[in-house]
């Protein structure tokens, strides 16, 4: 588990892909699971690209980032 942006939102991290870049889920608005590229910008990950580009999820993916970073604790 990781944390986004300025507001700490909680993602699934599911690959890292270089130091600065990984693609990780998040629950949208506690609608939507989604998967999205982040980078490090030296305070915060942030999206990679500036419009939308993230995909829905779908299964075991969606079943853990739905039932968030607490469950069983």
């Amino acid at each position: 588990m990781d944390y986004l942006g300025p507001h700490n939102l909680d993602v699934y991290v599911l690959r890292v892909i270089s130091e600065t870049e990984i693609y990780a889920d998040y629950y949208q608005n506690n609608l939507k699971a989604i998967g999205n590229n982040f980078i490090w910008d030296g305070q915060a990950r942030v999206r990679k690209y500036q419009i939308p580009d993230g995909s829905y999820l779908r299964r075991e993916e969606e079943t853990i980032v739905k039932r968030g970073p607490y469950a069983g604790k």
